[in-house]
């Protein structure tokens, strides 16, 4: 019998995908995840009450209920000027970020 963690607003899954090998390549979004889960259960946890798993989005998995954070090359046409964004699906957040735009501001 498995046991699912039980998934809060005090304990979110957050899932982070990279669509963009040139500015954010798998390998480095991979071991920023783990250099932030670490400091996610060591620092913030402790001090602040809130705990988190932080996951790479593995290709074909489904994450119900998961705060996501999506890394693009570019922003699209719809989104010129922005350096990312933040929006509500389903009633998770979700964070859009436009690597070329930030790198260059």
């Amino acid at each position: 019998m498995t046991t699912e963690t039980r998934r809060t607003r005090t304990n979110p899954l957050i899932v982070i995908k990279s669509a963009t090998e040139k500015y954010a390549p798998e390998k480095t979004v991979r071991d920023i995840i783990d250099a932030l889960q670490i400091q996610v259960t060591r620092d913030f946890k402790p001090a602040w009450g809130i705990d988190a798993t932080v996951v790479y989005a593995e290709k074909g998995e489904e994450y119900p209920n998961a705060y996501r954070i999506n890394i693009r090359a570019t922003a699209g046409e719809e989104d010129k000027g922005y350096l990312g964004y933040h929006f509500s699906e389903n009633g998770y957040p979700v964070a859009s970020i436009f690597a070329a735009e930030d790198l260059e501001g």
